[in-house]
């Protein structure tokens, strides 16, 4: 964690994790990018995960996108939510202009709220794309896959496995103004997910 983080304040954008566990609850308060478990990034970064022996490298904690981010990777890292203490893995917390929002072969569990959400209007994103991921024991405040407000041409989700939680898998809300113009879901396995299907045109299984 400390090397994350010095990374961080060194404005690295393309970082590689070691094996071994990150726990952003653990970070010092002095460490202002991190807030109650939550790393805030304010410019494009990719994270890729470096796996050893066997063991992969695990964060404790979310992640919000900020204000400056223009692209995130997120690879080959689990993500764990403290059992459920914490909301959402993955959350476009202020307007951005991004190209590419990407999450793949990772493991997220135990989030209260959601595997993604944006509720921030004034946002654009030209592709979020969710792939091989193993998604589990999600909580059931939010929907796994929630946007609300902002701006995205196309959210691809495939080749991954969501068991045990959520409320409804995926929920899109908006206007002509504001939604989500293509949803592709294609080559997944759902197992006990979403109690919540097809209210009001807007959430789905």
């Amino acid at each position: 964690l400390e090397e994350l983080i010095a990374a961080l304040d060194a404005g690295k954008t393309s970082i590689s994790l070691n094996a071994g566990t990150y726990d952003f609850t653990a970070a010092p308060s002095d460490a202002t990018a991190f807030s109650g478990g939550v790393l805030t990034l304010n410019a494009g970064t990719v994270l890729k995960g470096i796996s050893k022996a066997g063991v992969d490298p695990e964060i404790i904690g979310g992640i919000k996108l900020g204000e400056g981010v223009t692209h995130f990777t997120a690879q080959n890292i689990k993500f764990d939510g403290k059992e459920k203490s914490l909301g959402n893995a993955f959350e476009v917390s202020a307007p951005i202009d991004a190209t590419n929002i990407i999450v793949r072969d990772c493991e997220i569990a135990n989030f209260n709220k959601s595997l993604f959400y944006a509720g921030v209007e004034g946002s654009t994103v030209d592709n979020v794309t969710l792939n091989r991921l193993l998604v589990h024991g999600m909580g059931t405040a939010q929907g796994m896959i929630d946007v609300r407000k902002p701006l995205f041409t196309a959210i691809v989700v495939e080749n991954s496995t969501f068991f045990d939680g959520g409320r409804d898998f995926i929920r899109l809300d908006g206007t002509s103004a504001q939604c989500v113009m293509s949803a592709s879901i294609r080559n997944n396995t759902f197992s006990n997910v979403s109690e919540v299907i097809g209210q009001n045109g807007r959430r789905g299984a």
